[in-house]
């Protein structure tokens, strides 16, 4: 019964919605993605332009965030904007960081902060 119970709770954590604030930059430049319940709030100053993106759901699966694919959304409208995409990014959750994947400029770890 024990080693059931020892298995289960290691599922359960190792499936757990990743939550809390990343922050890092991009050639200098802030970005932040802050998660809770399946909703991200990301924020990004590029070159003196402000992003805020409040309340973008999304889905968590092997290590990876999925943003929406609707090409209206926030996020993909700003990435566009900038050129940028991939729209949405690649997002793995690595615990204690991110990696924005597959960026023109390569990786982007954001760090917990």
């Amino acid at each position: 019964m024990f080693k059931m119970l020892l298995l289960a709770s290691s599922f359960t954590i190792a499936n757990a919605i990743p939550q809390g604030k990343f922050c890092g930059d991009i050639m200098g430049n802030p970005l932040s993605i802050s998660l809770s319940n399946r909703v991200a709030n990301i924020s990004a100053d590029v070159y003196g332009t402000k992003m805020n993106c409040n309340n973008e759901s999304y889905n968590f699966t092997d290590s990876h965030i999925y943003l929406s694919e609707n090409p209206k959304d926030c996020v993909n409208t700003h990435l566009k904007q900038w050129d940028v995409c991939p729209c949405p990014p690649h997002i793995l959750y690595k615990g204690n960081s991110l990696e924005i994947e597959d960026t023109p400029i390569g990786t982007i770890e954001l760090k917990s902060c």
